[in-house]
């Protein structure tokens, strides 16, 4: 892998915080660790269907929730199309606001499943790959960046949605939603 391909795959992966909703930190492996859990962080994570994501985290990316991956647009005022909908009546959303909102949202929900899908298929040949005891630099190099890929292209997906409510609301709308939602102007 070309040195910069893979320096844009590391920073893809590293963007992502999904893999660590419920996953112990494990900055400290080192041998004062004293408790059990700082001592055993996978501990009961090797029956897992797919061992580096949590059952949460599989449902989640297959559903094709949000995980936070639109932060940076949600909280500068790009607002959700899930949330702008649910809103809607407060924001005094037009009916064919809410219409370009609900399609929206179901172009980035198809996107983000089906990406989400891919996601779990790739951890899961990742995992097969290790637990076959035969796993090479080159297939771990390949079946990373594949994942890193993916993970960027599932950003992007929520990420545009967040565009799309940009363009179809006002900016008093965006402003009431920002306010309804919490974010200090």
């Amino acid at each position: 892998m070309k040195p910069a391909t893979f320096v844009l795959a590391a920073a893809l992966a590293s963007s992502f915080n999904i893999f660590a909703a419920d996953t112990p930190h494990h900055g400290n492996h080192t041998p004062q660790a004293t408790t059990e859990t700082e001592e055993q962080p996978y501990a009961g994570q090797e029956s897992r269907a797919v061992k580096s994501l949590s059952n949460d985290e599989t449902k989640a990316l297959l559903s094709g929730a949000g995980m936070g991956l639109a932060k940076p647009a949600e909280l500068n005022h790009y607002p959700g199309p899930k949330h702008a909908i649910d809103l809607a009546a407060e924001l005094e959303m037009t009916s064919e606001q809410v219409a370009a909102a609900r399609n929206a949202f179901d172009a980035m929900k198809r996107d983000a499943t089906r990406l989400g899908s891919e996601i779990v298929a790739k951890e899961a040949s990742l995992d097969q790959l290790f637990a076959s005891g035969k796993a090479t630099d080159a297939e771990v190099a390949a079946a990373t960046s594949e994942i890193a890929a993916l993970q960027g292209r599932l950003r992007a997906t929520h990420l545009r949605a967040h565009l799309r409510m940009h363009e179809i609301m006002t900016p008093e709308q965006i402003a009431a939603y920002d306010a309804k939602r919490g974010y200090a102007r």
